[in-house]
């Protein structure tokens, strides 16, 4: 046979591999171990929303004195659902990469615009609706493609 008709010849196709129990187990450890990172990293925005929202009531209705500072109960509390946010966010970042959680935290735009309605009376533009249901969307195509 000539050099030629070697080289034009068709490879035998690859047949299928077929995955074994304890690869499939480990993929979907790695799923859920995706999952429960982007889970973490949203209840992160949950909470460091929550302490955003206590600061605001702290502004309001702090005394500025060092003893108005440290018993100023909103105070207190938005400094206590920073740390849990910020826990969760550590948390977050041993399953998922920085890339994928950070974006996530975005969210807490969407928190603090609802509870600023809800609890503090404040009213939304529609640009801003907008703008909250594309940071919906965004994170939302982030978590499909970590997933």
């Amino acid at each position: 046979m000539s050099k030629t008709a070697k080289s034009t010849k068709l490879a035998k196709p690859v047949e299928s591999v077929k995955l074994t129990k304890s690869a499939k187990s480990t993929a979907k450890t790695a799923r859920s171990s995706v999952l429960a990172g982007i889970s973490f990293a949203v209840l992160c925005t949950v909470f460091t929303s929550l302490g955003q929202f206590f600061q605001k009531k702290a502004a309001i209705t702090i005394t500025l004195s060092f003893l108005g500072i440290i018993t100023n109960i909103y105070l207190i509390l938005g400094f206590l659902f920073y740390a849990i946010g910020m826990i969760l966010f550590l948390l977050s970042l041993r399953t998922v990469g920085l890339s994928t959680a950070h974006p996530i935290l975005s969210l807490g735009f969407v928190w603090v615009a609802l509870l600023s309605i809800w609890q503090l009376g404040e009213v939304l533009l529609p640009i801003q609706w907008l703008g909250i249901f594309s940071i919906i969307a965004g994170v939302v195509l982030i978590g499909r493609s970590a997933s």
